[in-house]
Order: C-alpha cells, then sequence, then structure tokens
C-alpha cells in the first residue's frame, strides 16, 4: 500500500487523487462483497481453498498493480475489495470459533500489536528499498516473499487450517445460496 501510494505520488500521469479512486474502489468491493458474505455461505470443505485463492489473487494483484493502466488497477482493487471481505469473514468466525472463549481477547490483543510492530517494520524497510532499488522493484519483492509465505504458512498447513474450518458450524441452512 505504501508503495502504491509513492507511485501515485511520482507519477504525473497519476497523482493522489486518482490513488483515492483506488481506495473507493477497494470499498466498493468491500461493500458487494459483505452483501455477497450475507446472501452465500460457503460450506465448510471449500473455506480452506476459498481462503487460499484470495491470499494468492491479492499477491499477483498487488505484484502487477503499478504495471497495468489505471482502469484495470480500479477492477483489480475491486475483485481484491470484494474477495477480501469474504475472506476476512471467513478466517475470523474460524478463529473466534476456534480459540477458547476466556482466551480470545488476550490472543486478539497480541496480534494487534504484533501486526502493528510488522507493519512498521516492513514499512519503513519497503520505503527504505524502494528509494534503493525502485518501486515497482521493491513491490515485487515484498509480493514475491509474501507469495513465499502463503506457501509456507498456508497452502503447506492446509490440512490443519481445514480441520479448523471444519470444526465450526456449518451454518447453510438458511442461506439463499451455498458454494
Amino acid at each position: 500500500e505504501i508503495m502504491a501510494v509513492a507511485w501515485f505520488t511520482i507519477n504525473p500521469a497519476l497523482g493522489l487523487i486518482l490513488y483515492s479512486y483506488l481506495n473507493i474502489a477497494e470499498f466498493a468491493g468491500r461493500s458487494v462483497g459483505g452483501f455477497f458474505n450475507y446472501n452465500v455461505k460457503f460450506k465448510n470443505a471449500h473455506k480452506t481453498a476459498a481462503t487460499l485463492f484470495v491470499y494468492v489473487f491479492y499477491e499477483i494483484c498487488d505484484s502487477i498493480l503499478l504495471f497495468v493502466s489505471f482502469p484495470i488497477m480500479l477492477v483489480m482493487r475491486a475483485a481484491c475489495g470484494f474477495l477480501g471481505s469474504n475472506s476476512a469473514v471467513l478466517r475470523a468466525s474460524a478463529v473466534q470459533n476456534y480459540i477458547p472463549d476466556e482466551d480470545r481477547g488476550k490472543i486478539n490483543s497480541l496480534l494487534g500489536v504484533r501486526n502493528s510492530i510488522f507493519i512498521m517494520v516492513v514499512t519503513s524497510i519497503g520505503g527504505a528499498l524502494g528509494d534503493l532499488i525502485g518501486i515497482r522493484e521493491t513491490v515485487i519483492i515484498a509480493c514475491a516473499i509474501g507469495m513465499l509465505s502463503i506457501f509456507v504458512n498456508v497452502f503447506l498447513k492446509r490440512k490443519e487450517i481445514s480441520e479448523i474450518f471444519m470444526k465450526m458450524p456449518d451454518d447453510i441452512s438458511n442461506s439463499k445460496f451455498v458454494i
């Protein structure tokens, strides 16, 4: 995200106003995705594959974002918003169902602190790297690291992740559509 802001800032054909349109497109995608998620339910057996697909899709879109035309950027951000909102709901509900009630608050707060520290460190490293080798090159490296992380932490552990999803109640009885 920070590299996209830098790219839009230094690119005279783009600018921060067009960057704000990307955020609007992602918001619109998330809004439509929320409506979709409310009306369509995933069977537990499909949740791991859906989550993995969204992670990979996000990394691919992020890796090529700065190489495509602005209209394609808008479509990609809207698609990421749509898919991301559905993935977030799947992930959050699985975690909330899996972690005991008495530990949930502590774990969520520790994850929040860890994520904040991680974002500060990675943003600083990314900014410095962007100054050294270029913004697009930094994004490619970051996305390659992200893809490797998805492979190690999600793809290789998909059986364990599936077990977490399978422990959830398969709440599809009152859904309009089921995937």
